[in-house]
């Protein structure tokens, strides 16, 4: 409640670069149960940690702290998307309320996983690969990195799914919320970004599951494994250049109307009767 009460109060600084004006001031009861949610979800985090027993296991915990980092961001990220949300429009409709309820469920189901993923990436990779020890094979094998990348997205495409969701029911709001041309505009370019990374994370999936599958039907991991997994993240990587190239055009766009409309209105014609 506090830190919503400090971003409110800064909303205006933060949002500069957009249109919006605040709708929602107060604090709804939606809102109070999303923070709660996402205080027991960082709860989560903390106790997925051993409590160390020894100085010794109290001083080498230093690199399990970036995963925590890591994955605090996350989380932190998803509340800033919704407070800005709740924030610039106000809603409270019957399916704000469901989308609402199916973010949060998929942010208490995506815990573990990011933070599996985090430590896997920051902490015993890293440490693997510099002390050479095996570490990494007990925590993944290689036959279950797709699986545990293809947890992993679906919470990040459905994420993004409900954002967009949102953002779409935002736009076909604007009449009720008094929504302006230029707030319009950033709302359906909001909804445009969620899009892409929902593309993005289904992409992932299907390669995920392409990979599950090649390995399930080949004995070895032949140049039909292979295959799949280098044309994943080249896949990845043309879309997300794809998605720069948009987000250029809607930057374009965006000026031109601001352009617009702060130009003068001309003269008005003179009728002569």
């Amino acid at each position: 409640m506090l830190l919503r009460a400090l971003f409110a109060r800064d909303t205006a600084q933060a949002d500069t670069d957009l249109a919006f004006r605040s709708r929602g001031t107060e604090v709804s009861r939606l809102e109070g149960f999303s923070d709660a949610v996402f205080g027991f979800a960082i709860t989560l985090l903390v106790i997925s940690s051993k409590v160390p027993d020894t100085t010794g296991e109290l001083l080498s915990m230093w690199h399990a702290i970036i995963p925590f980092v890591v994955s605090f961001a996350v989380l932190f990220f998803l509340w800033r998307a919704q407070f800005d949300f709740f924030r610039r429009y106000g809603l409270e409709d019957r399916r704000t309320i469901r989308l609402t309820g199916v973010l949060l469920g998929i942010v208490l189901l995506a815990v573990y996983p990011v933070r599996f993923v985090a430590t896997a990436m920051f902490d015993v990779v890293p440490v693997a690969l510099l002390r050479g020890n095996d570490s990494m094979k007990a925590m993944i094998t290689i036959a279950d990195v797709p699986k545990v990348i293809l947890l992993y997205t679906t919470g990040f495409a459905g994420v993004s799914f409900v954002f967009m969701r949102l953002y779409a029911h935002a736009a076909t709001q604007h009449a009720v919320i008094g929504l302006s041309e230029l707030e319009l505009f950033d709302t359906r370019a909001i909804q445009r970004r969620w899009l892409a990374m929902t593309i993005s994370g289904v992409m992932m999936m299907a390669w995920c599951m392409l990979l599950i599958v090649a390995g399930m039907r080949t004995a070895k991991r032949d140049i039909v494994w292979t295959t799949v997994y280098m044309i994943g993240p080249l896949v990845v990587l043309a879309m997300n250049l794809a998605q720069r190239r948009a987000l250029r055009r809607l930057g374009r766009e965006r000026r031109a109307l601001v352009a617009s409309l702060a130009a003068p209105a001309g003269p008005r014609p003179v009728v002569i009767s």
